[in-house]
């Protein structure tokens, strides 16, 4: 009898471990002086492509991470201050196989609400509109630069959004509105550990609050399960329309990311100094940690924007190796394409 009990405490062990490791990633939005948004990003071993968009004035930097031929949204922000990381949430509810009028599938939203600048227009939009689950359970947090965020899960029948209070708003991988009015200190479930690191960082430092504490909050976050290892730490400015990554937790590496010239440059740890213009289908996370593709890719887009007749041939060779062809196509209307049924962390 006691062998069985034994047995019965090591599988609990190992069921508890593997869930552990299989949610994760961490954002938050924190309105002090400095307003700032943050994500890490954690996922198995896998590439990220940073894409840009700009059409009619609306300009918007976005994370993809691959999986298999496809590249399914995390997170993105634009130039008019909105944040939007998307993140697997548990528990959730089943799938649901199709749409009534007033309904759209979770992982639609940011098709829908990239173009708003107030978390307000986002509230009015699903006040008539219910979200519905998808194949994969995910969540996601809204923010603007004017002090609001939401986050935004599906509910038995209704919406469940939870606004910020207290200046700050986080979001890991537990149904976040199953504790809506508890403190952050009684949370449980899928990330709650990282949820309370993250909220007890912020709040011990909202007065000075800065990019230095803001990294503070991503590192005391990270994963290093290889299983759900952290890929790439970020913070977003919306006052500047700048975003400062790391790849693969290596902090003292930072680049930054310009939302009104969809620029990607070196910003601190760098050797030397770079500058890339994002191709038109991104620009892949192993090309930037590699330095002799990080020259191939700046020349590559001075050669696109001054090409001569007898570099056209390396040019083309040189964008098959370091860019993927894209696999969402952008309309007019929709900026990212559909991503119902796509897997999100």
């Amino acid at each position: 009898m006691k062998k069985v009990f034994y047995c019965l405490i090591l599988i609990l062990i190992m069921v508890f471990s593997l869930y552990s490791s299989a949610f994760a990633c961490t954002s938050f939005a924190e309105y002090s002086d400095k307003i700032l948004y943050g994500m890490n990003f954690d996922y198995p071993d896998t590439p990220i492509r940073l894409n840009f968009f700009n059409q009619n004035g609306l300009k918007i930097f976005y994370g993809q991470f691959q999986e298999g031929e496809l590249y399914p949204m995390f997170v993105a922000v634009t130039n008019k201050g909105l944040f939007i990381p998307t993140q697997i949430q548990y528990p959730s509810l089943p799938a649901q196989k199709s749409l009534n009028s007033n309904e759209i599938y979770i992982g639609d939203l940011p098709s829908k609400v990239l173009s708003f600048d107030h978390i307000f227009q986002v509230r009015d939009m699903l006040a008539s509109n219910r979200l519905a689950p998808t194949t994969y359970p995910i969540h996601m947090m809204l923010a603007d630069k004017y002090g609001d965020a939401v986050i935004c899960e599906v509910g038995k029948g209704k919406n469940e959004l939870v606004d910020i209070k207290d200046k700050f708003l986080v979001m890991t991988n537990f149904k976040v509105s199953d504790f809506r009015d508890k403190p952050y200190t009684d949370v449980f479930g899928g990330g709650a550990d990282r949820y309370k690191t993250a909220c007890e960082t912020i709040e011990k430092n909202l007065e000075g609050f800065n990019i230095d504490t803001g990294w503070d909050v991503l590192k005391k976050t990270v994963q290093t399960n290889p299983s759900c290892e952290t890929l790439m730490s970020s913070l977003f400015d919306p006052k500047e329309n700048v975003v400062y990554f790391s790849l693969r937790r290596d902090f003292s590496k930072v680049w930054k990311v310009s939302i009104d010239n969809g620029t990607i440059e070196t910003y601190k740890g760098f050797d030397k100094s770079y500058v890339i213009k994002i191709p038109e289908n991104g620009i892949l996370s192993t090309v930037l940690m590699d330095e002799k593709l990080i020259q191939q890719a700046q020349e590559l887009v001075k050669d696109i924007e001054n090409p001569s007749k007898d570099k056209l041939l390396i040019v083309m060779g040189v964008t098959c190796f370091l860019v993927l062809p894209s696999v969402f196509l952008i309309r007019k209307k929709s900026v990212i394409t559909k991503n119902k049924g796509r897997r999100f962390k």
